[in-house]
C-alpha cells in the first residue's frame, strides 16, 4: 500500500518549481518506486495486490492553491492504471483510493491553510451527503476490501471514499 504524500497549497502562479517537483517526487514517483519493487516480487509469487492512496482531488479539483498536490494525485490514478494493465497477466491488481475529508491532521492542516469560507470539519461535513467527514477507519475498510479476496475482479480502478462531498463540486 502506497501511502506516502505531501499536501502544501501554494496559489497556481505563486508556486515554486521546487514544490512543484516536492509533490511529484514523494506523491507520483514513490508511488512508482515501491510499486515497481513490490511487483517484482508478486511477478515471482504469482501475484498480489497494490493499494495506491490517491485523492478526491485527483479527479475534481479542489479549491486554489493545490496544483502540484491535485495533479500529482491524478497522475497516481493513471499509474495505477498502467500498472493493473500491464501487470494483470500475473495476477497483480492495482486499484487506488481516493479519500475526500477525513478527519486527519493533514485535513486539519488544510482547513487552516486555504479554506476562507469553509474552516470547521462540521462545514465539510455540511457539503458531504452523509453530512459528515470521514474517519480513518472508513478509508481503511476500502483497503482492507481492496486487499482480499472479496474484490479478485476490480483492478484499475480509483474509489472515491468521500462520504458523496464530490458530488457537490
Amino acid at each position: 500500500m502506497n501511502n506516502a504524500g505531501v499536501q502544501e497549497w501554494v496559489p497556481f502562479l505563486e508556486t515554486s518549481e521546487e514544490m512543484w517537483d516536492r509533490h511529484q517526487a514523494v506523491n507520483v514517483k514513490g508511488t512508482f518506486l515501491l510499486s515497481q519493487a513490490v511487483a517484482r516480487i508478486m511477478v515471482r509469487q504469482g501475484g498480489g495486490k497494490i493499494i495506491n492512496i490517491a485523492s478526491d482531488s485527483g479527479v475534481a479539483p479542489t479549491p486554489e492553491g493545490a496544483a502540484a498536490y491535485c495533479t500529482s494525485k491524478s497522475a497516481i490514478i493513471g499509474l495505477t492504471r498502467v500498472i493493473a494493465k500491464e501487470l494483470g497477466r500475473h495476477r497483480i491488481y492495482c486499484n487506488a483510493i481516493c479519500p475526500g475529508a477525513i478527519n486527519t491532521p493533514t485535513t486539519e492542516r488544510f482547513l487552516e491553510s486555504t479554506l476562507q469560507n469553509v474552516n470547521t470539519l462540521e462545514a465539510l461535513a455540511g457539503m458531504a451527503a452523509l453530512k459528515r467527514v470521514g474517519e480513518p477507519q472508513d478509508v481503511g475498510r476500502v483497503a482492507l476490501f481492496l486487499a482480499c479476496h472479496l474484490s479478485d475482479f476490480i483492478t484499475g480502478e480509483h474509489l472515491l471514499v468521500t462520504g458523496g462531498d464530490i458530488m457537490s463540486q
